[in-house]
């Protein structure tokens, strides 16, 4: 296996202060993200690569046995899983779909059937979406595509069988470029869209559940406390997510939503 990634920077914890561990990230982090991070963990050193050649990490079969841990945030979760015999784990770009599903349920519980557009490479979103589908009684219908050019037929295909379409994050086919296309033809057909970030959300979509950057520090921080006060490395994770709600298109298709929407957002950071 190997795990490659372009614009990586190191970050070392001072063994004096702590426990060394290292930090993977997809690019050079910016001062907000840094200060709000050695604010959570105490000793934070940073450490860049060549200014000249920025610097590239590759995880291939580190050993399991010695050797400090590397943690990864903002990375997808299909990378995050694909470590082995590393001492590796992290937390991933993009929030976990069940929380993504359950926000669906929480504002359309007439809601029945789901419509799922995948690219394959998160097909591994599949297990995850119906085991929490399960427990909501709710039916998805997939639909994977490749590119945006099959976006049109795939909306054309799935949206008369469903109650409402949820879209994961995923710049290849869900960006500025194709939000009208998929948010127009939804809703011409009295589908709503949940998904996939906020910018969808100030775009025409309901909801979405997404991640911060404050959500990424907090849920890092917890992770690395979690290591240092247990010696056992975490499983990766999803970061804690973020609610956004357009309540002009909640009111358009005649949502409900609790008189404090706050309240969305504790329920979330509550669930198992």
């Amino acid at each position: 296996m190997r795990w490659l990634m372009a614009g990586i920077v190191l970050l070392t914890l001072d063994v004096s202060a702590a426990e060394p561990v290292r930090l993977h990230i997809d690019r050079v982090p910016d001062q907000s993200f840094a200060e709000a991070l050695s604010a959570r963990v105490a000793g934070l050193e940073w450490v860049s690569g060549d200014e000249s050649a920025p610097a590239q990490l590759v995880f291939d079969q580190l050993p399991d046995d010695a050797g400090t841990p590397v943690f990864a945030v903002r990375v997808p979760y299909r990378d995050l899983v694909r470590t082995s015999d590393c001492r590796c784990t992290g937390v991933a770009l993009e929030p976990d779909p069940a929380d993504q599903l359950w926000l669906l349920r929480r504002l359309l519980p007439q809601a029945r059937r789901v419509g799922v557009l995948l690219h394959p490479d998160n097909a591994w979103q599949e297990k995850r979406l119906d085991a929490a589908a399960a427990s909501l009684a709710l039916a998805i219908r997939y639909r994977q595509l490749e590119s945006v050019d099959e976006l049109s037929k795939a909306l054309a295909d799935i949206l008369p069988r469903v109650d409402a379409l949820m879209l994961m994050p995923d710049p290849r086919l869900f960006n500025a470029s194709t939000a009208k296309l998929i948010l127009l033809t939804s809703y011409r057909q009295d589908r709503p869209v949940l998904g996939p970030d906020q910018r969808f959300v100030s775009a025409g979509s309901l909801a979405s559940v997404f991640v911060k950057e404050t959500d990424q520090v907090e849920s890092l921080a917890n992770l690395i406390h979690r290591w240092r006060s247990s010696g056992v490395l975490p499983a990766p994770r999803f970061a804690g997510g973020s609610v956004a709600i357009n309540e002009h298109v909640a009111r358009s298709y005649g949502v409900s939503l609790p008189e404090n929407v706050h309240k969305l957002q504790q329920e979330l950071e509550v669930r198992p």
